[in-house]
């Protein structure tokens, strides 16, 4: 009865190893997906950041444009 006894709980330590193992796996590869997935994310912010600034420098370029073209209307129609 006794080695029974033993027996079952080496049963059980094996299997509690086992799956603390696996759970050991199953989390890091849980983290690694974080990662990847936190890693797009911040290269898709980034992306988005320089498209709006780039179309915040093309803003402001194109109103110096309208800015320069309506002061040579008002210089042609408003003399001096």
């Amino acid at each position: 009865m006794k080695k029974k006894l033993i027996f079952l709980f080496q049963i059980i330590f094996i299997y509690i190893i086992f799956v603390n193992i696996s759970f050991a796996d199953l989390q890091k590869k849980l983290i690694n997906k974080i990662a990847e997935i936190i890693d797009s994310i911040t290269k898709e912010c980034d992306s988005h950041e320089s498209l709006r600034e780039s179309l915040v420098t093309q803003r402001i370029l194109n109103n110096q444009e309208t800015a320069k073209k309506l002061n040579l209307l008002l210089k042609k129609y408003i003399p001096g």
